[in-house]
């Protein structure tokens, strides 16, 4: 549609066109580009950082983006003075009882919390849904080589998900790294096993092309990336 409608301009002496919308979760879509170009407009840069510092290049004269954000460390679960920068409007159209009967929510329902992120403080999501939030997870993720640093060693555990018509074969594996010295609530000391885990996923070559198309995910991009 959006295409259509700039393939259009050429009838029209003046044209503009006017979009708004909410934060999304995927990032292989049109939102997702026309969200990256807001940014970078907004920012002044080809590269913008975390914080979005404005540098003040023109990266697009004939764009005016006005992006609605939280900082890089807020947390809206816990911290209700953050509200306001990513709803303008709050204390006029959007009541703080509200926000706060929403943030509730998604504490008690974690399920909801990726949609609240999205529509109601702007925060673009991996996922519609999440099983565990993803500030966690950014803290146990790291780089590394499955083959090279366990090269030989036991799988503690390995779990399997076959795919059916249309969705993706993936493997879950993990290897015991070690232990790991905590204190307990209590105050005493425990020795705890840790682990490496990591997931491998797999869709048949000879139709990625077209599953690309229905599941809107560009598989043949990954593949020539490695």
């Amino acid at each position: 549609v959006i295409e259509m409608l700039e393939r259009g301009f050429k009838f029209r002496r003046q044209p503009l066109l006017f979009m708004i919308t909410n934060s999304g979760s995927d990032r292989n879509s049109i939102c997702w580009d026309e969200h990256q170009h807001a940014v970078k407009v907004a920012a002044g840069t080809q590269t913008p950082d975390d914080d979005f510092t404005y540098v003040g290049e023109v990266v697009d004269d004939t764009t005016f983006s006005y992006v609605c954000a939280l900082d890089k460390d807020d947390d809206p679960f816990t911290d209700p003075t953050c509200w306001q920068k990513a709803n303008p409007l709050f204390g006029v159209t959007l009541k703080h009882d509200y926000l706060a009967g929403v943030v509730n929510q998604a504490k008690d329902i974690p399920s909801k919390r990726n949609g609240i992120l999205r529509l109601h403080f702007c925060v673009w999501t991996e996922a519609d849904t999440a099983w565990i939030p993803r500030p966690i997870l950014e803290k146990v993720m790291a780089d590394f080589d499955p083959y090279t640093e366990h090269k030989g060693k036991k799988i503690t555990s390995a779990g399997l998900d076959l795919s059916g018509a249309k969705d993706l074969t993936a493997a879950a594996f993990t290897v015991e790294t070690g232990t790991k010295r905590i204190m307990r609530e209590d105050g005493t000391e425990a020795d705890l096993p840790t682990y490496d885990l990591w997931i491998e996923a797999w869709t048949p070559r000879d139709t990625m092309d077209e599953r690309s198309k229905q599941d809107h995910v560009p598989y043949r991009l990954w593949l020539e990336q490695g």
